[in-house]
């Protein structure tokens, strides 16, 4: 099984559309996606099926602007009806995705986090895989997003398609899900860059370990852009990494279709965070290391 998350800043117009006027009443504005991105990226998904996909994809515009207007006061209203708001982008932005996939030939079938998730104080309490493994076994291929997410304390957490990567990557292969084989991050960039804003930046090409645990704090001064209330790159690294930490290879690719391809056809494409086996608990700004040695 593969998991593959089309990052939010691949299939819409996250940045250039972050410069736009916040309106009161923004719920009459209809956000744009990049649909032959999607579609291409169907097209070279599709021959790579046949052992199991599952897909997450991120906010873009959709999540990341409207959370955004409600943090900034732009919009108001009750809690309630910021969660009306926020879920009904994400479902407009999943259902196009959906729509594209399938004329594409693909067998998606939407599952929405909120149904499965519950979160304590922003981090994901429980999570129930089961109708994934469920359309899976049915030769289906289970579609996600970040989402909000009910918190057992009150109100409402984001949960980040990300987080949703690293969740099914802890319990793969424990009889709940299968263990995905790889996890794929296509995003804006092709990959890692090291000293991000400067005329040395450079692609990191791999990222084990031992490397993470040298670097970690110099890269996470990585931008993370205005536009984005789920971390940036630097939440990708700490979510790859612990991905990597379940015996799992992780990957941060840029967002091109033909890479998806080069990626699965075996060649070297973007930044690889190699298997290792150990326990990585990974926190924005924070990364405690219990043993483990690289593969």
């Amino acid at each position: 099984m593969m998991l593959l998350k089309l990052g939010g800043s691949i299939i819409t117009y996250k940045g250039e559309d972050s410069f736009l006027d916040h309106s009161w009443d923004e719920t009459r504005r209809t956000y744009r996606i990049r649909e032959h991105i999607i579609r291409e990226i169907g097209r070279e998904l599709k021959p790579f099926t046949d052992n199991g996909v599952v897909i997450i994809h991120g906010g873009g515009t959709h999540g990341h602007r409207t959370v955004l207007r409600w943090r900034s006061g732009v919009a108001r209203g009750s809690e309630a009806k910021m969660a009306w708001e926020v879920k009904w982008r994400m479902e407009q932005l999943t259902e196009r995705i959906l729509h594209i996939l399938g004329r594409e030939g693909l067998p998606v079938v939407s599952v929405s986090p909120s149904d499965l998730t519950i979160s304590n104080g922003g981090e994901i309490e429980r999570f129930d895989p089961s109708p994934i493994q469920e359309l899976i076994e049915r030769g289906n291929i289970p579609v996600l997003r970040g989402d909000l997410i009910p918190d057992i304390n009150g109100g409402w957490s984001v949960v980040s398609g990300d987080d949703l990567m690293v969740r099914l990557s802890e319990i793969g292969g424990t009889g709940l899900i299968r263990k995905p084989e790889k996890c794929i991050m296509m995003m804006k960039e092709n990959g890692f860059y090291s000293s991000y804003g400067t005329s040395k930046q450079t692609l990191v090409k791999s990222i084990d370990d031992e490397k993470f645990h040298d670097n970690h704090t110099k890269w996470s001064r990585g931008r993370s852009g205005n536009e984005d209330v789920t971390g940036g790159i630097h939440r990708k690294l700490i979510s790859c990494h612990r991905i990597a930490s379940n015996g799992i290879d992780a990957y941060m690719i840029g967002g091109r279709p033909k890479n998806l391809t080069s990626l699965l056809a075996g060649e070297e494409v973007g930044t690889r965070f190699p298997s290792f086996r150990g326990n990585a608990d990974c926190h924005l700004g924070l990364c405690v290391r219990e043993g483990g040695a690289n593969k």
